[in-house]
């Protein structure tokens, strides 16, 4: 069994864990947005959704009670331990069938410290001196730019992780988006709820910018058939790029379609199964008042574009969440759940409505 970590968003833990004890991995430990686990075989994480970054194991240890000198002196003594981070770099390097050449391995040590740590410990002091420590340790060299291994050290207010990256990119960097919108973990959150399984479901999503939740949803269910309504020729423009580039790096064509209208007056001939939406904030978009003025419309025009057993799962923001549910119950929407998570700069709700019986 091999022993690793992902980094999450806040409020996509709940996402994740599922996802990873679906995928056969045992749960070890959950701190924050890190979840700890072990699993058989490390191939079945290559397209691990709702997570960050995939990270093996060198220690994860509570540092909620350190002193900033038993904080030290604990670091030191992990990169000091060549067996634990030789180890941790050949099961890696097992799992991804790759040979391990021990004179050829390189290094580049980073540290990102938060909480009560961010202002006790000088980080780039402290990078060089493990550096130095792992060198002589071990014999890798360090190498700033091209080295063949990064250990990683996260010192948070709870725990202390270090860790070696099992891919180079972030696991939300999906390579079939050229032009990516939406966080592709809180997409991957969305299209999770929207209960995609079914052998012809038709995915609707009205404020759809430059598509990237759809084609999320075409990628995970190629069954699908979704549309993408906009007002903005710009917006389109780019999901129109990004539809022919992700076809290519898929290699299959998926099945979706993209129309300009206006958001709150969209014409179909049949209701959708699904309807997904990042809806306007306030922030970038509108102002609070024209929110005001705008939820109830697209609410009308969801519920008129929803088939009746339908779902939808609609992303707004925390501040705008309980007009939306409010809007959505006038037009018999009710709300089956509602997930509270972190969207960078501001925080959002991701809603899930269904038409009341």
């Amino acid at each position: 069994m091999m022993e690793l970590y992902v980094t999450v968003g806040r409020g996509l833990d709940v996402f994740a864990e599922k996802h990873l004890e679906q995928l056969g991995a045992h749960i070890t430990l959950k701190t924050e947005g890190k979840l700890a686990f072990s699993i058989d075989d490390v191939s079945k994480l290559t397209n691990i959704k709702f997570v960050e970054r995939l990270f093996g194991t060198v220690d994860i240890s509570e540092s909620s009670a350190f002193t900033k000198s038993d904080l030290l002196n604990h670091l030191h003594q992990v990169v000091s331990s060549k067996d634990r981070l030789k180890n941790a770099v050949v099961q890696l390097k097992s799992a991804k069938r790759q040979k391990i050449d021990d004179d050829a391995i390189t290094f580049r040590l980073s540290i990102k410290a938060t909480g009560k740590w961010k202002k006790r410990i000088d980080v780039s002091r402290l990078s060089k001196d493990l550096s130095a420590k792992v060198t002589s340790c071990t014999g890798w060299s360090s190498d700033l730019r091209n080295a063949t291994t990064e250990i990683c050290i996260h010192v948070g207010p709870a725990f202390c992780a270090v860790g070696i990256p099992v891919f180079r990119n972030p696991l939300s960097c999906r390579s079939y988006l050229k032009h990516p919108g939406l966080r592709s973990t809180v997409c991957d959150a969305m299209i999770s709820l929207a209960e995609l399984e079914s052998d012809s479901c038709t995915v609707l999503d009205i404020t759809c910018g430059n598509g990237t939740l759809l084609f999320e949803a075409a990628a995970a269910y190629p069954q699908i058939y979704a549309i993408g309504c906009d007002q903005n020729a710009d917006a389109l423009a780019t999901a129109k790029n990004n539809l022919a580039f992700c076809q290519d790096a898929l290699g299959r064509k998926i099945h979706v379609d993209f129309m300009r209208a206006d958001t709150t007056n969209v014409m179909l001939r049949v209701p959708s199964d699904r309807i997904i939406a990042d809806l306007p904030f306030g922030q970038q978009h509108c102002t609070a008042a024209e929110i005001a003025t705008l939820y109830p419309l697209l609410v009308k025009s969801i519920s008129r574009l929803l088939n009746r057993n339908g779902i939808a799962v609609l992303l707004t923001s925390a501040s705008n969440h309980e007009l939306l549910i409010s809007c959505c119950s006038k037009e018999s929407l009710m709300l089956i759940n509602k997930y509270p998570l972190s969207l960078g700069d501001t925080d959002g709700v991701i809603c899930v409505f269904k038409f009341s019986k």
